[in-house]
């Protein structure tokens, strides 16, 4: 995957097509652009707790599928039991988490991807998944 657009266009497709193969009608998507740089932002929010569950694994492995043909370095890891703090206070934990730094060498692009399973720290009921990816093109660490 070379194109920025290809990049935005295959992450965005994979998300849109796990969400009417499985039926789900009830989510948030974004996406916005500044300049040259553009951020995806989805909150899902599947039915029952084991559509949840599926949804964060499927999701985890399509993009882990998608990052390994990535010309760049790719470096992702998983994590259990975090939280997200907004103006101080802590609104949210998080379940778990599948976070990933993307270095593309061609074009210089940096990209940041995470998927979170988060649930209200005020109405434990609620709970849902976050994918949020953030293309910066032309990051500074690609200069000497």
């Amino acid at each position: 995957m070379n194109s920025l657009q290809a990049i935005i266009d295959t992450l965005t497709n994979s998300v849109d097509h796990l969400l009417r193969e499985w039926k789900i009608h009830n989510y948030t998507k974004k996406i916005k652009h500044r300049d040259s740089n553009t951020i995806l932002s989805w909150n899902i929010f599947p039915v029952t707790v084991q559509q949840l569950e599926f949804m964060y694994q499927e999701l985890c492995k399509i993009f882990k599928e998608k990052l390994r043909q990535i010309n760049g370095e790719v470096i992702w890891y998983e994590g259990l039991n975090g939280e997200i703090w907004d103006r101080q206070f802590n609104q949210f934990t998080v379940q778990k988490a599948f976070i990933s730094e993307v270095y593309w060498y061609d074009p210089e692009i940096f990209g940041y991807v995470r998927i979170l399973h988060e649930k209200d720290k005020y109405r434990k009921e609620k709970e849902w998944i976050s994918v949020d990816i953030d293309v910066v093109v032309n990051s500074a660490w690609f200069y000497q």
